[in-house]
């Protein structure tokens, strides 16, 4: 069991994915060194305080209702948050929690916090793209096909209809 417990530990202390703990108030109970770099400060002057101060103020409503959840459903969850740390650095991040564990002397939810801020950049910047996409299209007064190669399915946009006259219900082959 000692054994068990070590591979445990070292797995928690030496993880590259961001974990704590929190007590029903919301204090962190304990977190792992990759958290603890990721929150921007010293570990042990992160226990006890509140993880609610890392939370984003537009997100804090958003926050305490996913945690009132997780504390009563106590299954997997998930929740997109933005986090803002004392040196003003904001980091978007998915948090999933497992349930509140009530094994030891004072329950506990468990958090795993996984980095997603150049995923929300890069979609950020898909989305900017498509609009970019959308007026030039309605400015040239242009359709759009597209052809999958994979599957050979053509799909054509209501503009390239019109200008083939085609109409909505008309399956296109090419």
């Amino acid at each position: 069991a000692e054994a068990s417990h070590n591979r445990y530990n070292s797995l928690y202390e030496s993880a590259p994915i961001a974990y704590l703990s929190l007590t029903e108030d919301g204090a962190i109970a304990a977190i792992n060194p990759t958290c603890a770099a990721l929150l921007g400060e010293d570990r042990e002057s992160l226990l006890q305080t509140r993880f609610a101060r890392f939370v984003a103020a537009e997100e804090q409503d958003q926050w305490q209702k996913y945690l009132l959840d997780s504390w009563q459903r106590r299954e997997k969850q998930s929740l997109a948050l933005s986090l803002r740390r004392p040196d003003g650095v904001a980091i978007d991040v998915l948090v999933e929690t497992q349930g509140a564990d009530a094994a030891g002397r004072v329950p506990t939810l468990c958090l795993a916090l996984i980095v997603i801020t150049k995923y929300e950049q890069l979609l950020a910047e898909l989305r900017s793209s498509e609009e970019r996409l959308q007026i030039a299209k309605s400015a040239a007064k242009l359709g759009i096909n597209d052809h999958n190669l994979i599957t050979g399915q053509v799909v054509w946009d209501e503009r390239m209809r019109d200008i083939w006259g085609i109409r909505p219900d008309e399956p296109t082959s090419y």
